[in-house]
């Protein structure tokens, strides 16, 4: 997926699930479910993700994995997003939120902040979406994740050139482009160029 052979992410990911599905293994199938479905969303196939991840919530239910679970909310609310149904996001976004700040995850925490700051983009409010992004930056710069350092610094780009702050964020998208260059991401690196 980082590099962009979606074909063969797509592949490799089916055929666990196959072995996952042989073998009776719950936790392995809705993992598999998930990554499937983060495929199906980055390739619009949106019904597609909503089953998957049906399915896989399913089963990290059945076991009480809260982690599984937390993941699959935040999938969610990422195709919901896409799909401009931007209530039932922030409801994901915040449900995640609550389960990965119990486990202290503080990785998904800062992908969840993130995406809740795009979310108040969209929506209009760009001083709501810049204070979820520097949260969600401070938790990156914390951990020391510098391609999710990327994504908050692409992001509070975009607030900048939005509120036409655009020397600012021109320094944003530089900093973002060696970040991106830097963790091996030309999905990213070409997001940067296009903003």
């Amino acid at each position: 997926e980082l590099v962009g052979n979606w074909r063969r992410a797509e592949e490799v990911e089916g055929q666990a699930l196959a072995l996952a599905e042989s073998l009776g293994d719950v936790y392995w199938r809705a993992a598999c479910q998930t990554a499937l479905a983060e495929v199906a969303r980055k390739h619009g196939r949106f019904d597609e993700a909503f089953d998957l991840l049906d399915h896989a919530a399913k089963g990290f239910e059945a076991l009480r994995d809260e982690g599984g679970v937390g993941k699959v909310l935040h999938l969610t609310g990422t195709v919901a997003a896409q799909r401009g149904d931007y209530a039932m996001a922030v409801e994901k976004y915040e449900a995640s939120l609550a389960i990965r700040e119990r486990l202290g995850d503080k990785a998904s925490m800062g992908g969840l902040l993130s995406n809740l700051g795009v979310v108040a983009e969209y929506r209009g409010d760009f001083d709501g979406s810049r204070r979820f992004h520097e949260r969600a930056l401070a938790l990156r710069i914390e951990i020391g994740d510098r391609w999710a350092i990327a994504v908050s610094e692409n992001n509070l780009g975009m607030i900048e050139l939005l509120q036409k702050r655009y020397e600012e964020a021109r320094d944003r998208f530089r900093r973002t482009m060696l970040l991106a260059r830097e963790v091996g991401d030309p999905w990213m690196a070409a997001l940067v160029h296009n903003n």
